[in-house]
């Protein structure tokens, strides 16, 4: 290994010469004034004529040792896999829809059942009247947003609701 470049000894520090030496290397240095200024440099610096060598060197070794054909049907692959774009048709195509939204609907439903399920349930226990029902939840529901609520009322409201239920067919919860 070579010892690294001593970087004190010209105007152009070897640095700031990293980008030309690497074109330089692999021949894509095209601008007169930038390999004028690269000759002079080289012509003082022996670490960085090693290091041009090299990177010419390293540019022939790669250049070369990649010399190999694809395998037979790369291209027939690689084009069977590419998918034509859709069409404007098919991004409406109901098929696709329906067993994209089927499940959605089914949940839907589901909890669609549970409310009405629970609805009847709640009717049931008043005793079948609706306006006592809605009464009831009104009245709840205005217990609920008033700001004398905390949330120690609220657990405790929710605990009575479904830990002890309401037995003896009055509103207990304005009683707390």
């Amino acid at each position: 290994m070579t010892a690294p470049p001593d970087l004190h000894h010209d105007a152009d520090p070897c640095e700031a010469l990293i980008a030309l030496l690497v074109r330089a290397g692999d021949g894509s240095l095209d601008d007169a004034g930038d390999r004028a200024r690269l000759d002079r440099h080289l012509a003082s610096c022996a670490a960085c004529r090693e290091a041009l060598e090299a990177q010419q060197a390293a540019h022939v070794a790669l250049a070369t040792s990649f010399d190999v054909e694809p395998p037979l049907g790369f291209a027939t692959r690689i084009a069977a896999q590419v998918q034509a774009p859709a069409s404007w048709f098919d991004r409406f195509d109901f098929r696709q829809w329906t067993w994209r939204a089927g499940p959605v609907a089914a949940g839907l439903a589901l909890a669609a059942w549970l409310i009405a399920a629970s609805s009847e349930t709640t009717i049931a226990s008043a005793g079948g009247d609706l306006a006592t029902v809605a009464d009831a939840v009104v009245a709840a529901e205005a217990v609920l947003w008033s700001d004398a609520m905390d949330e120690a009322d609220l657990v405790s409201l929710a605990w009575d609701d479904t830990v002890q239920p309401d037995t003896t067919g009055g509103d207990e919860a304005g009683a707390q």
